[in-house]
C-alpha cells in the first residue's frame, strides 16, 4: 500500500524528474484535492551502475495514484513524490 489512502486531501507538487516528460501533472501544481484509486506499478531501474544485470529491468513496486481536483478535474497517474498531504 502506498503513502496516501483513497480519500486522503493532498496537494499537487510536481518534482523535476519524479514525471512522465509526457505527463500534464506539471500544469495542476499546487492545486488539491482527494485520492480516488491507486495502483503499484513496476518502477525502471536508473541510475547506479553497480546494479545486477540478472535482476532484470524493473527495481520494485511504486504507488500512481488517480486525485479528484476540487475544480472537478480527475487526474491519472500521479507518482507518490508529486503529492502532498494536506
Amino acid at each position: 500500500m502506498g503513502k496516501f489512502a483513497e480519500g486522503a486531501r493532498v496537494r499537487v507538487m510536481p518534482k523535476d524528474g519524479a514525471i512522465d516528460p509526457y505527463s500534464k501533472v506539471w500544469q495542476y501544481a499546487n492545486l488539491e484535492g482527494k485520492v480516488v484509486r491507486s495502483i503499484s506499478v513496476a518502477s525502471q531501474r536508473t541510475g547506479s551502475c553497480n546494479v545486477d544485470p540478472s535482476s532484470g529491468p524493473f527495481e520494485a513496486l511504486k504507488e500512481e495514484y488517480t486525485v479528484r481536483l476540487d475544480i472537478g478535474i480527475e487526474i491519472d497517474h500521479v507518482s507518490e513524490e508529486c503529492l502532498e498531504k494536506v
